[in-house]
C-alpha cells in the first residue's frame, strides 16, 4: 500500500509532471527504508537524488546491501515522445552490467489520478522499448511508450513493486508484468 498519494503529473501545480514524479517517488522510497529500519529489517541507507540518475538509493539491510538506481520519464502530450538523453542513460541502456542496479519509471500523463498508468521496468525491457534498432549514440533515442504501458500499473502497485525492487532478495528486476 503506498504510503505517499499519487502525484498528478500536471503543469499546473507550478512543478514539472516529471519533478512531481520523482518527489513523490523519492517520498514513498524513504517512507518504506524508515518504517523498514524502524522494524530492524534495515540497519542503514541513503537516498540520493539526481546522483546521476535521478534517484540513487543505497541500503544496508540485516540479510545484505543493495544499491538501485532510478530514472524516472514522463509522457507529456506537449512533447509526445519520451526521449533518452544521450551520454548515461544510452549507456546504461548498451550495457548489461548495469541491469541489476538501474530501474526506470514511465508515468503518462495523459491518464488521470487512480488509473493504471506507471510502468516499472529495468534496462532489458527499456532496450527492447527503443524506438528503431535499439538505443545508440549519435541519434535521437525514444522510448516506445505504448509497448512499455502495456504493463503499466496504479499508483499503489507501482509503490508496491518498487518497494520489493529494493530488497536483497529481490532476484529479478523486470517487474513492468
Amino acid at each position: 500500500m503506498a504510503s505517499v498519494a499519487e502525484p498528478e503529473l500536471t503543469s499546473r501545480s507550478g512543478h514539472t509532471p516529471e519533478g512531481q514524479l520523482q518527489t513523490s517517488v523519492e517520498a514513498e522510497v524513504a517512507a518504506f527504508l524508515e518504517h523498514e529500519r524502524q522494524a530492524g529489517e534495515l540497519l542503514d541507507y541513503l537516498v540520493l537524488p539526481r546522483f546521476g540518475l535521478d534517484i540513487c538509493v543505497f541500503a544496508e539491510w540485516t540479510a545484505g546491501r543493495t544499491v538501485r538506481l532510478f530514472e524516472l520519464k514522463v509522457f507529456t502530450t506537449s512533447s509526445n515522445r519520451v526521449g533518452i538523453t544521450s551520454g548515461n542513460q544510452v549507456e546504461l541502456l548498451l550495457h548489461s552490467s548495469a541491469d541489476t542496479y538501474v530501474l526506470w519509471i514511465l508515468a503518462d500523463s495523459r491518464m488521470p489520478l487512480g488509473a493504471s498508468r506507471y510502468v516499472l521496468f529495468d534496462s532489458v525491457v527499456g532496450r527492447d522499448a527503443v524506438m528503431g534498432a535499439g538505443p545508440r549514440h549519435g541519434k535521437q533515442n525514444d522510448f516506445r511508450v505504448d509497448q512499455l504501458m502495456d504493463t503499466a500499473t496504479t499508483w499503489a502497485t507501482l509503490s508496491s513493486r518498487l518497494l520489493s525492487s529494493m530488497r536483497p532478495s529481490a532476484a529479478s528486476h523486470v517487474v513492468g508484468g
